[in-house]
């Protein structure tokens, strides 16, 4: 039986076997109501798709209460399912809406920096944000990024995301090696204290071996630390200093490791901060910052999301910009690409190539 707060609706005749979302496939079929407007509750507890039926409804006959979302909304969490980044067009109504900026964070984590500031400090939407893509972090409020157990998640995923934690966690020992315990790569975003400290890159090098170009310089030829990097990774030997390179002792030892049948590099995870959708339409890339990630090559085309991704991995990427495809399109209603505005939109973004380069064009 299906209820709302003016009585009954419809009935379903559902298999155990059924989830949730079968059942709103159910009362869409009788009712015209679409799945994406339904909200269904037992008792006080709101039913989640993919939840199987018959592990949460004992009675028989089972009484659900519907609850509709509006159209608009619908519409918002249609987007987010599908394609995130056309959420950007949505109104900012849209990104203070709990329950949307918590389906679109679930496909990509970056768009957790669109939210509004009151989404931003939700425990939940920060925690699902930083699984998906570490660096979401940073548009986490002040309070959640002073959280251990969503900074350490974070740095799981990415070990840069140490970078934007509180600075009281940054100046924790105890957590900073818990950090680099969990993602070696959080060394090199570590403060240059905990880089120097004999435990911490012993942590961080027995986690990711090439995380031994985060370590200090002392401790680079440092032939326990080096050793412990390289049993982890022979491509770690490359941040060795080259004194301890050419010592034989070492040499020795290395000549003693097994030779690998495979190599396995350690690749950290491509977490890129994701571009706020503007009217100019321009995206700078360069200087280990960018205004765009691979994540929305739908928007800036596969090649200029690359360049802006491979700017902001730290790659020596020439400063630039790209221009969305989309909005070239000059005869398009409100596009900002008309011959009246577009020489003024393209000396916004040169300006900031010639700031980043010191070259004027």
């Amino acid at each position: 039986m299906i209820g709302g707060l003016a009585g009954t609706i419809c009935k379903v005749a559902a298999l155990p076997s059924w989830d949730v979302l079968d059942v709103k496939t159910a009362i869409e079929d009788a009712t015209h109501i679409r799945r994406k407007q339904q909200r269904l509750l037992a008792g006080t507890v709101e039913l989640r798709d993919g939840q199987a039926l018959g592990t949460l409804i004992i009675d028989s006959p089972a009484h659900l209460t519907l609850l509709l979302r509006t159209l608009e909304q619908a519409d918002w969490l249609d987007l987010a399912d599908r394609d995130w980044s056309q959420l950007l067009k949505a109104p900012t109504e849209a990104w203070a809406d709990h329950e949307v900026v918590a389906a679109a964070v679930a496909r990509c984590g970056w768009a957790l920096k669109h939210a509004s500031p009151e989404v931003q400090s939700h425990y939940d939407v920060a925690l699902a944000a930083v699984r998906q893509t570490g660096l979401a972090l940073q548009y986490a409020s002040p309070g959640l990024r002073a959280d251990p157990e969503i900074v350490l998640e974070a740095v799981a995923h990415c070990g840069r995301a140490l970078e934007f934690a509180d600075a009281k966690l940054q100046a924790d020992r105890r957590f900073v090696l818990e950090a680099v315990r969990r993602n070696g790569r959080a060394l090199e975003y570590a403060w240059d204290d905990f880089r120097a400290d004999r435990e911490v890159v012993l942590a961080a090098v027995g986690q990711c071996g090439c995380a031994l170009v985060g370590a200090a310089t002392d401790l680079r030829g440092d032939h326990e630390v080096v050793a412990a990097a390289v049993s982890q990774d022979r491509g770690a030997l490359i941040f060795a200093t080259g004194e301890l390179r050419a010592d034989s002792q070492f040499k020795a030892f290395l000549g003693s490791l097994p030779v690998p049948s495979t190599p396995k590099p350690e690749l950290e995870e491509d977490d890129q901060p994701v571009v706020r959708r503007r009217s100019s339409s321009t995206f700078f890339f360069g200087r280990r910052r960018s205004e765009g990630n691979a994540g929305l090559s739908g928007l800036l085309g596969k090649d200029g999301a690359l360049m802006c991704e491979m700017a902001n991995l730290g790659l020596p990427v020439a400063p630039g910009f790209c221009i969305s495809p989309e909005d070239q399109e000059s005869e398009r209603p409100g596009s900002p690409w008309s011959p009246d505005s577009v020489n003024g939109i393209v000396k916004e973004a040169l300006a900031q190539v010639e700031e980043a380069t010191g070259n004027f064009f």
